[in-house]
């Protein structure tokens, strides 16, 4: 990639076939199945505690088998004389959606001397043994990962000492999501980004990928007021490299369209003052950035089909990859914002339900919650709702867009996984009919209620019904639409919001042509009544008319 030598040092990797055979030729396998299969061993923490570190002692005290020996005394003699090497613990379940795996794992020096008095493979059984600390154990066991499928890489290259800085960065703004800025991490000297000192503050930045300038977040409370751990050149230094690097293997993993990627590199600055990358990998997304990763997202690149049918995918993978009412809330905003980038007027996002509601239409609020099963099919005939993969849309005779199926969790008014279609078409929506079913109404009606009692009773009821309809996976739509409809739970001045428990609004009972919604919180309310049940809030409102938002 073309660095200075000094950038990036020389280093070998251990791959997990030495630790398979290493567990192998010492029967450590069976050992471990026994370990977990003791019912002691399955109740008690101090036990578990205790065969752990029985086990590493064991991994330790083995003999390491003669090839390789060899192998390490090769490794060893590629770098000069009287190095001190640093063996990098790097398992194959670490850097995975919601664990990371930062600090779980031991990683050891072998000094020159050590391997005169303990032998060359001390550090890698030490790195070995580590797979079997408690706390990897525990974390491994709370993300169900098979415990005979993990294994131990190893990373070789030369230990740094006496380092003047250390730290992390990232080709991307992991705070807002954006990839014109790239975030960084430092810690002062050896004291580690991953498990710092206590009451140690690492420094903050945030690079300009495009420019030399660059936005301190925080600094260091272990230097003078004011003062960086890299100079502006460094700064430039790690922003090139960065750049470098994420083009570099952005072409090798080749990303799909609207997939987001970003690489995380660990980096020194030596005792001699230069900048030193040590490692580099991908990043691992949990969730997709709420902000088009990439130009492809934008509703401004939709020329063709084939650009909006990448459009679609990218949209539906912010909500797929949403991991909170909140975050899926919010990437319905921008899909509606007529001055954002998922909608220019005449072209804009739709999404269904699996029994063909609609959940959410950019363009139209006045056509959410109707019915359009039966009415939208693929080209060629066949439901959108029973594909299992993507088809271009018509209705009215003409090709009006393209539908993408997918699933999402943290839909508002849903219960775990659910499937929905996201439609993205022209400005021309089908005529369509309201949901026709019923639900459970409450003892107390909407239009009975006249004291703070039965407000209350009202409330609690529809607390119940709403419990029960999300439990049996009642079609959102058609829920939202029965909620809203004059009769039972709605009556004039009083209906029902939904909020989540930071307050946002997710549900509101109110007449859709009021275009409520957001992020706004009633003021000035004449009557209310609430109750709480897992994250949601459920209010019934009266006296609506006199009610003022911000």
């Amino acid at each position: 990639m073309g660095f200075p030598r000094e950038r990036i040092p020389n280093g070998f990797a251990i791959p997990f076939y030495f630790y398979d055979e290493f567990m192998k030729t010492h029967g450590f396998y069976d050992d471990v199945k026994n370990m977990l299969a003791d019912e002691k061993f399955q109740a008690d923490f101090e036990v578990q505690e205790d065969r752990l570190d029985d086990l590493r002692d064991d991994i330790k005290d083995a003999q390491t088998p003669q090839w390789m020996i060899d192998a390490l005394t090769a490794m060893h003699a590629m770098f000069p004389e009287e190095t001190s090497l640093r063996y990098r613990s790097s398992t194959n379940n670490e850097d995975l959606p919601g664990l990371n795996g930062a600090g779980l794992y031991d990683s050891k020096t072998q000094h020159p001397e050590e391997t005169v008095e303990d032998g060359i493979s001390k550090s890698l059984k030490q790195v070995f043994a580590s797979l079997w600390t408690f706390r990897a154990f525990t974390e491994r066991e709370f993300h169900r990962i098979d415990y005979l499928s993990a294994a131990m890489g190893v990373l070789v290259h030369p230990n740094f000492s006496d380092e003047l800085a250390n730290g992390v960065g990232v080709s991307f703004n992991l705070l807002t999501g954006e990839n014109s800025r790239y975030y960084v991490n430092t810690q002062l000297g050896e004291n580690l980004v991953t498990n710092p000192e206590a009451h140690a503050v690492p420094e903050e930045i945030l690079l300009e990928r495009d420019t030399d300038d660059y936005n301190v977040l925080a600094t260091s409370n272990l230097v003078d007021a004011g003062q960086l751990l890299m100079s502006a050149a460094q700064l430039v230094q790690l922003r090139d490299s960065l750049t470098i690097i994420h083009d570099h293997f952005k072409r090798l993993y080749s990303p799909a369209p609207g997939e987001p990627f970003a690489m995380d590199i660990e980096f020194k600055i030596t005792s001699e003052n230069i900048l030193s990358i040590k490692q580099a990998r991908p990043w691992v997304f949990s969730t997709v950035p709420s902000s088009p990763p990439e130009e492809i997202c934008a509703v401004s690149s939709v020329t063709d089909d084939h650009t909006l049918e990448r459009f679609v995918e990218c949209a539906a993978g912010n909500i797929e990859g949403s991991g909170s009412f909140e975050e899926t809330l919010r990437f319905l905003d921008e899909f509606r914002d007529g001055e954002g980038n998922w909608n220019d007027g005449s072209t804009y996002l739709v999404l269904l339900t699996a029994g063909g509601g609609v959940y959410f239409h950019a363009d139209e609020r006045e056509a959410e919650d109707l019915d359009w099963s039966g009415i939208i099919s693929c080209e060629g005939g066949g439901s959108v709702l029973d594909r299992e993969e993507g088809c271009f849309i018509e209705y009215n005779g003409e090709r009006r867009g393209y539908a993408h199926p997918f699933s999402a969790s943290h839909v508002p008014l849903t219960h775990g996984e659910n499937e929905f279609v996201l439609l993205g078409g022209f400005d021309e929506f089908p005529d369509a009919r309201p949901f026709t079913g019923v639900t459970e109404g409450p003892s107390t009606k909407a239009g009975d209620v006249d004291t703070d009692e039965e407000l209350r009773e009202f409330v609690e009821d529809a607390g119940r019904v709403f419990r029960r309809a999300v439990e049996n996976e009642t079609d959102p739509s058609e829920l939202r639409g029965i909620l809203r409809r004059e009769g039972p739970w709605r009556a004039g001045d009083v209906y029902i919001y939904i909020m989540d428990e930071s307050g946002r609004v997710i549900f509101d009972g109110g007449p859709v042509s009021l275009k409520r919604g957001g992020s706004g919180v009633a003021e000035n309310r004449l009557r209310g009544g609430a109750v709480f049940f897992d994250v949601f809030l459920l209010l019934s409102i009266t006296g609506s008319r006199t009610v003022d938002r911000k």
